[in-house]
């Protein structure tokens, strides 16, 4: 192997990159395989790339501050939490998430900017040689590009985001102050085990020695699991329920362990489960407050703005203010359920209008029999590889109605649907479609300018 740093490029040698423009760098990065098309074909669960690409930056991981969040469900959540509450406190903030729902630079964020164009073209030029001699995955790449940013950037913090289970992630090459553990639940069974015990293990895999460890929304079966790996870790348990977050009257609150009050914040354009998720950001921020001090009111302002923050996220997102239509990346049974529940207590006396776009592992009985009862179901079959087809949901919801994304009778269907409570759901990766609908239905009040899809 080279020796580190002698991989990056003089200044003499860029020009003869082939990475001259940010549409060679987008042209490398479509012909890669995608998790989101194709499945575990494209991924790489071994931490030997990534230890030898990180060598060739200098490690510049090793020289962030970094809180590192896994979970089943509400990870992404959590990270969008504490990037907010640190950026609301005047902290220089990266945050790295996947997957991204419009364009490629939203994975990587610095005080809630995405990477610049220029940045990622600087990225691809300097390690240039190293990228032909250690081939990396597209999650790897974009894991190792934040690393890199946020080290150039000079962040005082930066919240780290799994892409997929936790101890063999790419992202798991870093020494957080803490790790975050929000849920854990059968998914992604193929990889990671068929059994909660197991899943547990993976994603508790993340912690590290003597570093603390925040639980969020666990069962006693993973709670167990995650204790086990903590003894062996030396490391302390804090649990987010602690805190006795709950949700009453649209209001999220919990018992400030520091100052012994009990806290409300407004729960606008959250769903309930966030209570959890919001106490898990409040134990996070407390066990670093001796290095990253903040006022309770920060913390409160920064989850309150998240929204604003963040614009695109995929957590009950009302699409528009003129209609009554959310999106939300509902992708597992535990997700699915609790998305429903919201929506029940919503009280409203239409009916929801379910669509459903799901990629082939996600699908079995238990997720959707969720459907059943529901008149409108609708489901869209976006065309990749790896998106489950209609006559595989016709066998769980006979009742479905099923169209290709590109289908000029769903737009026809939308129009029908301006007065009802729609919620479009399912994967990740469904977002990008429909924020072209919206688009086409709300030209002036949507946009859809995307450069590179997962």
């Amino acid at each position: 192997m080279v020796s580190p740093g002698s991989i990056q490029k003089g200044e003499s040698e860029l020009m003869s990159s082939r990475f001259q423009t940010i549409e060679d760098v987008q042209e490398y990065l479509e012909q890669i395989p995608k998790f989101s098309q194709v499945g575990v074909k494209a991924a790489h669960f071994e931490l030997d790339h990534m230890i030898g690409f990180c060598s060739q930056m200098d490690n510049p991981q090793n020289r962030l501050k970094t809180v590192h969040v896994a979970g089943t469900n509400g990870k992404g959540t959590t990270c969008q939490m504490l990037s907010s509450v640190y950026q609301e406190a005047g902290y220089k903030t990266g945050l790295y998430t996947s997957p991204h729902l419009l364009e490629f630079n939203e994975r990587i964020r610095v005080d809630g900017v995405m990477i610049k164009d220029s940045s990622m073209l600087e990225f691809f030029q300097r390690f240039e040689k190293a990228l032909s001699e250690i081939p990396l995955t597209y999650f790897e790449i974009s894991t190792c590009m934040a690393f890199w940013y946020f080290h150039q950037q000079d962040c005082d913090i930066s919240i780290i985001e799994t892409g997929l289970g936790g101890r063999l992630d790419a992202t798991n090459v870093i020494q957080p102050l803490v790790s975050v553990i929000t849920s854990v639940s059968l998914d992604h069974t193929d990889l990671l085990g068929d059994t909660i015990a197991k899943i547990a293990r993976e994603k508790a895999g993340i912690i590290k020695t003597r570093r603390p460890v925040v639980a969020s929304a666990v069962t006693d079966e993973a709670m167990i699991e995650i204790e086990k790996i903590a003894v062996l870790n030396e490391s302390k348990v804090y649990k987010a329920g602690t805190l006795d977050p709950h949700w009453n009257a649209g209001k999220i609150i919990f018992s400030d362990p520091q100052s012994g009050i009990e806290v409300e914040i407004d729960g606008a354009g959250r769903k309930k489960i966030d209570t959890w998720n919001v106490a898990t950001a409040k134990l996070v921020t407390d066990l670093l407050n001796h290095e990253l001090p903040l006022e309770l009111s920060e913390f409160v302002n920064g989850i309150e703005s998240m929204n604003q923050k963040f614009s695109e996220y995929a957590h009950f997102k009302k699409l528009s203010e003129n209609l009554d239509w959310y999106f939300d990346g509902a992708h597992n049974n535990e997700a699915i359920e609790t998305l429903i529940e919201q929506v029940e207590s919503m009280g409203s006396n239409r009916e929801p209008v379910y669509f459903l776009s799901l990629m082939q592992d996600k699908i079995n009985h238990t997720l959707l029999k969720n459907f059943i009862p529901f008149r409108n179901v609708y489901y869209i079959d976006t065309g990749t590889e790896r998106c489950a087809k209609c006559n595989q949901i016709l066998s769980y919801i006979p009742q479905a109605q099923c169209y290709m994304a590109d289908n000029p009778e769903v737009k026809r269907i939308l129009d029908g649907y301006k007065s009802e409570l729609v919620i479009f759901a399912g994967s990740f990766y469904f977002y990008s479609q429909v924020n072209k609908w919206m688009a086409s239905q709300l030209p002036s009040d949507h946009t859809s300018d995307f450069k590179i899809r997962q």
